[in-house]
């Protein structure tokens, strides 16, 4: 595990709103900024890949406008040259298995960990971290007009590695606790070319 005794943690969980503390499933994240982004566009190729039940990969690539391959490179997105932060929430899934297997205990494994229970709801609580940690830097800070990117695997970005460089790792397949990750940062300015 790297060294992270030097980071600070910007937004974590002894200082979220009672609101974020009390969705349902969220054990806690924080919001932390990053030593650097591993960047590794071939994350994108992921996208399309069979797995379990979904032949043609996810359902959402090629449909979306945040999924590859129409999700731009985090570079044309970000301005990379200032500070990006990393905010994530921690579900969790063990907890939401147990309680599933205890309503419904017909189900198998699969049916009891299936994204469409548990996985809005994970997400609701990471947008009101984000949403409270972009009030707080434009209020306290006076940095204004920084943008949030949900899902910055579709812009190529490694969020296994770059996690691992704040301290924080991810469980693949999750067992314990599923975590949701977003960046915030500014927006990469437009070139005059691209104006």
């Amino acid at each position: 595990m790297p060294d992270t005794t030097g980071q600070q943690l910007l937004f974590g969980p002894t200082d979220v709103p009672a609101t974020e503390a009390a969705t349902p499933g969220s054990i806690g994240g924080g919001v932390k900024e990053s030593p650097g982004l591993v960047i590794e566009m071939q994350v994108r190729e992921l996208c399309p890949k069979p797995y379990p039940l979904h032949p043609k990969g996810c359902p959402n690539y090629g449909k979306r406008p945040t999924c590859p391959p129409a999700a731009l490179p985090i570079g044309q997105v970000i301005d990379l040259d200032k500070p990006v932060w990393i905010a994530w929430n921690d579900f969790d899934l063990a907890g939401h298995v147990s309680l599933m297997k205890d309503r419904h205990p017909a189900w198998s494994d699969r049916q009891l960990r299936c994204v469409l229970y548990w996985q809005q709801t994970a997400r609701r609580a990471l947008r009101l971290r984000v949403k409270t940690f972009l009030k707080q830097q434009a209020e306290e800070f006076d940095r204004p007009g920084l943008i949030v990117v949900e899902c910055p695997e579709a812009c190529g970005v490694n969020v296994t590695e770059t996690m691992r460089r704040v301290g924080v790792e991810l469980e693949w397949p999750p067992v314990q606790v599923a975590r949701q990750v977003a960046l915030i940062g500014w927006p990469r300015p437009q070139t005059p070319q691209e104006g």
